[in-house]
């Protein structure tokens, strides 16, 4: 008899569902989903935790069928839950933003003074917003105030408050409406507060009835630990866009909740670093977590705000001087970047410069389609062959973390490492291979791309002489 694998979806107050999809399915593929209020401490799933945007039951059942179909192929009897949004502050975007200039961003080297970048003490908003922001708002130029990142010294509160007085007085002069005022504000502050002060409500419910359970006992007690490490390597998380930020949040949560009920240091990394998160196009860079956070992602994705760190920057100046070759019709035009890979503090993110195949002789190299954010498919039609092996990688580390999951029947099997993780259990030479030109372009970039900041930094700080230093001993130790 098969069984087949359910998406199921956890009651989430008024934030969040989460479904489950419900056999049998149809002809198709599709099927039904089912709202839960749990999910087993004990069982083997997977949480699919999407982007913004998926607010129903049908979104649901079509993520899942995508899992299902496309994913799992012969694993037939994990069960596939969806988280679905109800309601979703707006303010995450700006977070999500926020996160990338903070302890998850990503910063590989000083940034100091970075594009975009306003600098705000207590004693300094009213000067620097009369220069800085009302000519953008006077100039209607809310694409280029989006993209500012506010750097604060002294009280936060103090300063936050001060800002959002200036901004409200001012786009109550220029005929802004209520509600567009509201929302701007909302966005303003989730970029200036600082990001461990955010804690949206949805994300404590997803914590407490996915991983709580599989941490604790019901009455305030913490598990053995590997009991506790057996539960999280039972749940394999998928996330796609704003789920990425989901689970970094949920990470942090879980982290400090285990120290609450008495595990210790050495023993939250150990727990923690069996839960495997598999992110298509993340909303956020993840390059530090507990948990083993791979990312598969696109530079084309034109859907994502990067550019917050000297990596992205120096992404987006290659990425511009191809499209001025292209429009001047200078030959040799493209820029050849080499798919890669880039491991560091339990993360390991996939990049590859394009996912689909598009025709840009009008618009130039650098304005696909949004599919190279927006497509969920496994098996993409149009794909270019660095996109087909991007998310071939993404699928045998998902197979291979459930199957991994499968095996705690006979006590506690960590989680391979991630060059174990993309063969999915079998010897293949080209993967291998794969596998390793990603890892060493990725080592190649990185000189790059610090050769790129120092050459930067001297410009803006001439004297940072210690910290160019520091930085050329890593640039050595890379090579």
């Amino acid at each position: 008899m098969v069984h087949c694998a359910v998406t199921q979806c956890i009651k989430m107050a008024e934030h969040s569902l989460i479904y489950m999809r419900q056999k049998p399915f149809n002809a198709d593929g599709r099927g039904t989903v089912v709202s839960v209020d749990t999910i087993p401490s004990d069982e083997v799933c997977t949480v699919y935790i999407p982007g913004i945007g998926i607010e129903t039951p049908d979104h649901a059942e079509r993520l899942g069928s995508i899992v299902q179909n496309e994913v799992f192929g012969n694993i037939d009897s994990v069960p596939n839950y969806i988280v679905v949004y109800n309601s979703l502050d707006l303010a995450d975007h700006g977070v999500e933003r926020r996160m990338q200039i903070t302890k998850r961003g990503g910063n590989f080297v000083p940034y100091f003074n970075m594009p975009n970048q306003i600098y705000f003490t207590e004693k300094n908003v009213r000067d620097v917003f009369r220069r800085k922001i009302a000519p953008l708002l006077a100039a209607d130029e809310f694409r280029s105030f989006n993209k500012i990142r506010f750097a604060l010294d002294g009280d936060t509160e103090i300063i936050i408050d001060e800002f959002t007085k200036l901004l409200q007085t001012e786009m109550e002069k220029l005929g802004h409406t209520e509600d567009n005022i509201k929302t701007t504000i909302k966005h303003a502050i989730a970029k200036m507060r600082p990001y461990d002060e955010y804690k949206p409500e949805y994300i404590n419910t997803l914590f407490e009835k996915i991983i709580l359970p599989r941490i604790s006992d019901g009455r305030g007690n913490r598990l053995d630990t590997d009991a506790a490490a057996i539960n999280i390597r039972k749940l394999n998380i998928l996330t796609h866009c704003h789920g990425a930020f989901v689970a970094q949040m949920m990470g942090d949560l879980t982290e400090s909740k285990m120290h609450e009920l008495g595990y210790t240091p050495a023993e939250v990394n150990k727990i923690l670093s069996q839960l495997l998160v598999v992110s298509m196009a993340p909303a956020c860079t993840v390059e530090k977590s507990k948990y083993r956070f791979c990312s598969f992602m696109s530079l084309s994705d034109t859907k994502v705000d990067r550019s917050r760190n000297w990596f992205d920057i120096f992404v987006w100046k290659n990425m511009t001087d191809e499209s001025n070759r292209f429009n001047e019709m200078i030959p040799n035009w493209e820029w050849n970047f080499a798919p890669m890979l880039i491991e560091r503090n339990n993360t390991a993110t996939f990049m590859v410069k394009r996912r689909f195949e598009y025709s840009f002789e009008d618009t130039g190299p650098n304005c696909p389609s949004t599919e190279e954010h927006d497509n969920l498919r496994y098996y993409p039609k149009r794909a270019t062959n660095d996109g087909k092996t991007l998310v071939a990688l993404a699928r045998n580390v998902i197979l291979s973390g459930i199957k991994n999951s499968l095996a705690q029947t006979e006590g506690f099997t960590p989680l391979p490492p991630t060059s174990e993780l993309i063969l999915d259990g079998r010897h293949n030479a080209i993967l291998e291979q794969i596998f390793q030109k990603m890892t060493e372009n990725g080592k190649k970039f990185m000189v790059d791309v610090y050769k790129f900041a120092i050459a930067n930094i001297r410009k803006i700080h001439p004297r940072a002489g210690e910290k160019i230093i520091d930085i050329r001993r890593e640039i050595a130790a890379r090579k």
